[in-house]
């Protein structure tokens, strides 16, 4: 994606939470992103950012950006997706995106 955001992963552990409620495993996973997003530079393209993180290795063991800038639409980077998908990606990205950072982390993943 042009965010470089790893929609897929954080759909995964979307699904791990309401599953089998695997919250602490989601936070790990999601925080490792929420750490590629602070390496990520807003200032330059994604393949700019690519470039320079493949050189110096910087992105952690989980690859791609956690929900870069919340309440910004990405359905443009969801456009090969099924229409009746949209919402459920929206939905399950926010729904991790709140469990693992602020207040809700503290509740859920502490």
């Amino acid at each position: 994606s042009e965010s470089a955001t790893h929609w897929t992963q954080i759909v995964g552990l979307y699904n791990l939470v309401e599953a089998w409620g695997m919250a602490d495993y989601a936070c790990e996973r999601y925080n490792s992103m929420m750490a590629n997003t602070r390496e990520w530079n807003f200032e330059q393209g994604r393949d700019e950012n690519l470039e320079r993180i493949m050189e110096y290795d910087e992105w952690s063991w989980t690859p791609g950006n956690a929900l870069v800038r919340p309440g910004v639409e990405y359905e443009q980077e969801w456009k090969n997706c099924p229409v009746e998908n949209i919402k459920r990606i929206a939905i399950a990205v926010q729904s991790v995106h709140d469990l693992c950072t602020g207040e809700k982390k503290k509740q859920n993943c502490e």
